[in-house]
């Protein structure tokens, strides 16, 4: 940023004298290149400026500090059924429910669901998955896409299946490695109060 504001002569002209006409150019140089700067300046604040009109910002990971964040919610993503394994994508949103519907024997392969686009290493990433069954007992596995360690609770369940169209079996998972090491917990079976 370059501006040439201190380059305008504000003593000229001097009334009633007879100006030379270089300082009048010298002048308008001066006010139109700092325009022109101007110009740039406001095009590219508008361009990357924070835009709380728009549905959707993307900061591109970078970092916010000293916020005071309140009534802050996460990304849901209500993925639908599945009958096939499939990907789990973070950038997706941080929260997915699913209900595993897979067609034929509930007992061949388990469904495997595979924690997909997570952010670069240095980053913490959370992501809980929740999962109805179809009324038949329907397994599935979890996977990463960096195929890393997997770490799991003790109260891991040593079959992961589910049943129930209406009360689910969540799980979470996190990551500070870009997915090459996760960790998950086994939050529960939640039932109805």
């Amino acid at each position: 940023m370059t501006y040439r504001e201190t380059q305008i002569n504000e003593a000229f002209p001097v009334a009633g004298v007879d100006n030379e006409s270089q300082g009048f150019r010298d002048n308008f140089s001066a006010i139109k290149d700092t325009l022109i700067q101007a110009k740039s300046d406001i095009e590219d604040l508008q361009e990357s400026r924070l835009d709380i009109s728009s549905p959707e910002t993307d900061l591109s990971r970078n970092t916010v500090t000293n916020a005071n964040l309140k009534g802050v919610s996460f990304e849901f993503n209500a993925g639908g059924n599945i009958v096939a394994s499939q990907n789990v994508s973070y950038a997706a949103g941080s929260y997915h429910v699913y209900t595993i519907a897979k067609v034929g024997p509930s007992s061949g392969s388990p469904v495997e669901l595979t924690l997909s686009n997570l952010p670069a290493a240095g980053q913490l990433a959370v992501i809980r998955i929740h999962l109805y069954g179809n009324g038949t007992e329907q397994f599935f596995s979890f996977n990463t896409e960096n195929v890393g360690d997997f770490y799991k609770d003790p109260n891991w369940p040593a079959t992961l299946s589910v049943t129930s169209a209406t009360l689910p079996k969540i799980f979470e998972f996190w990551t500070w490695d870009g997915g090459d090491t996760v960790y998950g917990r086994y939050l529960g079976a939640f039932t109805a109060l």
